[in-house]
């Protein structure tokens, strides 16, 4: 690891780790085929997660999804990347969906480490890690400090910067933290897939664009959805999206 970790906890406790938070809890049934995992993070607290299998050979998506969303929304979207080949992995955060505890943006970044090594028990062969909106921030954690077990990351949607995190700390430590968040991002070394829509009205794609500029890796793409905003860009662009992320995967 060719960089110094970011301390998050700095930022636990004040308002801005808990103000990107939206959690629903919410159970559903597994759909048929699919299986329900609980990750243990702390004590007395545990992950949801749904795996939604596709080919046994296929390549396997650990999916981190929007401030928003729970799992269960993604019955209807995970069948559209596992028809195409791929294995789903699709993961809560604390106090979302089955999930317990509450959340906050430090204990998010080191639960994704545990959901990872949960994740890889579950799927064997080429592993990618991918991030929607929020969930950008587990992506991008993932993506610095597990090269090895991780072929590539995809953003979408998302431009995980942390400015607006620190808003509540006193200007040394946030520019400390600030400065060793771009550290991290920019010492993610695989591959990385970023898909924006062009219309984005909450993470503008000029963000986007910057984010893109900070990372040093070669292999490095973004892929724009014309006429997309921030919630509907898998149905505007759906076949640009998708086979943007199956060329990557593959």
């Amino acid at each position: 690891m060719m960089f110094d970790p970011p301390d998050y906890s700095v930022i636990e406790g004040t308002e801005a780790a808990f103000r990107n938070f939206y959690p629903t809890r919410r159970r559903t049934p597994p759909p048929p085929g699919t299986v329900d995992v609980t990750v243990p993070v702390a004590e007395g607290v545990e992950i949801g997660c749904r795996f939604y299998p596709g080919d046994p050979s296929g390549p396997n998506i650990l999916y981190f999804h929007g401030n928003g969303e729970t799992v269960p929304d993604y019955d209807d979207v995970a069948p559209l990347f596992t028809k195409l080949g791929m294995n789903v992995f699709v993961a809560d955060y604390r106090g979302y969906g089955f999930s317990t505890g509450s959340p906050s943006f430090p204990t998010m970044l080191s639960d994704a480490h545990l959901i990872l090594a949960a994740f890889m028990k579950v799927c064997e062969g080429k592993r990618f890690v991918m991030g929607r909106s929020m969930g950008g921030h587990s992506a991008v954690e993932l993506a610095a400090h597990h090269p090895d077990e991780l072929k590539g990351v995809i953003l979408e949607s998302s431009a995980p910067f942390i400015t607006r995190l620190l808003e509540d700390l006193e200007p040394a430590k946030a520019a400390e933290l600030e400065q060793r968040h771009l550290e991290k991002i920019r010492a993610i070394t695989i591959p990385t897939l970023a898909i924006h829509g062009e219309g984005d009205e909450l993470i503008p794609i000029e963000r986007a664009v910057a984010f893109q500029e900070s990372l040093t890796t070669p292999q490095k793409r973004l892929e724009r959805i014309p006429n997309a905003g921030h919630n509907d860009i898998l149905w505007v662009g759906m076949d640009q999206y998708l086979g943007a992320v199956r060329a990557f995967v593959s």
